[in-house]
């Protein structure tokens, strides 16, 4: 008697420690999903950080606002040209590098 209670004991001690082993197993899973998807948004966020700096990039070398004269033909013009200020339609082709 002594022997089957011994016997069933163990065994649900053992029954115990195989689902805190598997709970763990999970858990540990879970993790690495989550930190996979932490990579991916990562990962996401490097892609449209570059994106952002190459169209800002295209921007500036097609529409420079530090330097008028860059992106027009000719000399510097006046700030009351809707070409430089960007106040109005813009009449006049634009250059992507000046003229020599």
């Amino acid at each position: 008697m002594a022997h089957a209670l011994a016997t069933m004991t163990h065994a649900l001690t053992t029954m115990a420690h195989a689902l805190v082993r598997m709970t763990h197993v999970l858990n540990t899973m879970a993790h690495a999903l989550a930190t996979m998807a932490h990579a991916l948004a990562t990962m996401t966020h490097a892609l449209t950080t570059i994106a952002h700096a190459l169209v800002t990039m295209a921007h500036a070398l097609t529409r420079s606002h530090f330097d008028p004269s860059l992106s027009h033909n000719g000399p510097s013009l006046s700030y009351n040209d809707p070409c430089v200020n960007h106040n109005g339609p813009c009449l006049k082709p634009q250059l992507l590098w000046p003229m020599p």
